[in-house]
């Protein structure tokens, strides 16, 4: 397991004195400009906050980070001009890693088999930030794609990623292609998980429907799907509960609710029973890709489980096209997401009538993972407006909120503009 204490500097502002440290598997490592080492790396947009590292010795590594971090037009010419032939490798600002040990790229290239190039990135500021490296080889082909866990949280969920994959790639089903694990290993303190690279067309758009991956929606959820009596008996429940302070006081029976209009639905007032089972984590447009066969490639596995209530990927999927792609806070979001939910839950064998607390459930499990690790101190706006998108229900576990965090604002919002 990683110790944070190993590896000190925070990544919220990725200083170049972090990627060093991930890239040479040590503390004590460190870039130098224009140094005479054999690592040499390019660092986008700019050293001191550097979201792409890539090896300065190959036209294609740089090629691949470009494109992948920028965006439309200007990231496909980017693309093709820094292809050419001795172009990427005059950039300026080239940094060389000073370490007196073994280093990432070493390590990857002896269990992929290449004299490795590396790409790597880190995506934007969340929890669960952590470099994700692209291994090509001389040529410029993408041969594994690694993930390195640098703190107590990443490492976990790169474990459960790990696991993930090994135990699906042993169940059979036609709807969803998942990575093979190529490696998977503690090094110099860091969780490094090595898998294949799925054949993602690039001809072929990312689906912003939900539509299309419902089968392999259906084939997760058939994981270890059983009945449960009540919300509240159930295991994600209380490590729900576990994660977030005052989840007692959310109304699950619904008693306090008498006369209240709940958004789209009424669920009565019992602690209604429900399946769970099989759930991806973290199922959106840009995790999945469908092929031309019908079949979809399906990645990123860190926050698999087996015991979640099924349709809270489904919902997952909704509010992230409507805030990510729509621009909508989770309140925007919530009244489409109902509408969206009940139409395609039965398509799972779960009852439209669930579609309010299969919403209240996603929200819960993101205001707990943005409440979670080194850089959660960070997401104080974020986490607001997730508890402001909770249903009545919720209304006295907000005023809790409230209370424990009082610098985030009014936190009954949905309430109040309800009764309004």
């Amino acid at each position: 397991m990683t110790d944070d204490a190993r590896f000190p500097t925070s990544a919220e502002q990725l200083p170049i004195v972090w990627w060093a440290q991930i890239l040479a598997g040590s503390p004590d490592a460190r870039f130098i400009r224009n140094g005479a080492g054999n690592e040499t790396y390019v660092a986008l947009p700019r050293p001191d906050r550097a979201t792409v590292v890539i090896d300065a010795r190959s036209g294609p590594a740089i090629a691949d980070a470009v494109g992948k971090a920028g965006q439309g037009a200007l990231r496909s010419l980017a693309g093709k001009v820094l292809r050419i032939p001795g172009l990427a490798t005059t950039l300026p600002g080239k940094l060389t890693l000073e370490t007196s040990e073994s280093t990432l790229r070493e390590r990857l290239g002896e269990i992929v088999g290449v004299d490795a190039r590396l790409s790597a990135s880190c995506g934007p500021l969340r929890p669960n930030r952590k470099p994700v490296v692209r291994v090509l080889d001389g040529k410029g082909a993408l041969r594994s794609v690694g993930k390195v866990g640098w703190d107590a949280l990443t490492a976990q969920l790169i474990t459960t990623e790990g696991q993930a994959l090994a135990r699906l790639n042993t169940l059979d089903t036609s709807s969803m292609i998942v990575p093979d694990v190529v490696s998977h290993e503690t090094w110099r303190g860091l969780e490094v998980l090595v898998v294949s690279p799925l054949p993602i067309d690039p001809s072929i758009e990312p689906t912003l429907s939900v539509g299309p991956t419902l089968d392999a929606l259906r084939d997760i959820a058939a994981i270890e799907r059983t009945t449960v009596d009540s919300v509240s008996s159930s295991g994600f429940w209380n490590r729900l509960a576990s994660r977030l302070p005052d989840l007692e006081r959310y109304d699950l029976e619904g008693s306090d609710l008498e006369g209240t209009d709940l958004v789209g639905s009424d669920l009565g007032s019992t602690d209604p029973s429900l399946d769970i089972g099989g759930f991806h984590g973290d199922w959106s447009p840009w995790n999945t890709q469908p092929q031309s066969d019908g079949s979809l490639l399906v990645w990123d596995w860190e926050r698999h489980a087996t015991d979640v209530p099924v349709g809270v990927d489904l919902v997952h999927f909704l509010f992230q096209t409507e805030r990510f792609i729509d621009q909508r806070t989770p309140l925007e979001a919530r009244p489409a997401v109902v509408r969206r939910a009940k139409e395609h839950l039965p398509a799972l064998d779960v009852s439209p009538d669930l579609a309010d607390l299969l919403i209240d459930f996603y929200l819960l499990e993101a205001l707990a993972r943005n409440s979670e690790g080194a850089l959660s101190t960070k997401l104080a706006e974020r986490r607001q407006s997730l508890v402001d998108a909770l249903s009545p229900r919720a209304q006295a576990f907000q005023h809790s909120y409230s209370e424990r965090y009082p610098r985030a604002g009014a936190l009954d919002s949905h309430n109040s503009r309800k009764a309004a």
